[in-house]
């Protein structure tokens, strides 16, 4: 468990998903878009939220 995901760097990732009981589009999404530049940050479900790299 990582406070700022943003400190890895010795690892990759492609894809990670929230579950966000309180519900990902009102809780989650609202701190995770200012992402959105650098990554896809996507409401998948009611209490879903995925993040990964941008397909460029």
């Amino acid at each position: 468990m990582v406070d700022d995901l943003l400190e890895i760097t010795d690892d990759q990732f492609l894809k990670f998903t929230l579950c966000d009981l309180a519900g990902s589009e009102v809780n989650s999404y609202p701190h995770y878009k200012k992402y959105e530049e650098a990554l896809q940050v996507k409401v998948s479900g009611p209490i879903w939220l995925d993040i990964s790299h941008k397909k460029g």
